[in-house]
């Protein structure tokens, strides 16, 4: 394992918490024509077994020593969110 980017773990768990993740993460399910996920159902714990799933990691520490883990988060989890995250218009419930 080799040295990934400083504190990503720090940012998978804010996008953890964040709601507009929560929708992100919805949304996603919709789109890959999956069952809806309830609003209720997605939720931290939610999310981070996505990022963890998403990155093939057990914790989120692994973001910052595994350079690979550091890739597929930024290629599988912080680009499309981000991504998706442009195209929302403020005030606009996902």
């Amino acid at each position: 394992m080799t040295r990934a980017s400083k504190d990503l773990r720090v940012l998978a768990c804010m996008f953890c918490k964040d709601p507009l993740f929560h929708a992100y993460l919805r949304a996603i399910a919709k789109d890959l024509a999956g069952p809806p996920i309830e609003q209720g159902l997605v939720d931290e714990s939610f999310a981070r077994a996505f990022v963890l799933t998403a990155c093939q990691i057990k914790t989120r520490t692994e973001l910052d020593l595994n350079s690979i883990a550091a890739y597929r988060f930024h290629q599988l989890v912080r680009g499309p969110f981000m991504a998706w995250k442009a195209t929302q218009r403020p005030g606009v419930p996902a």
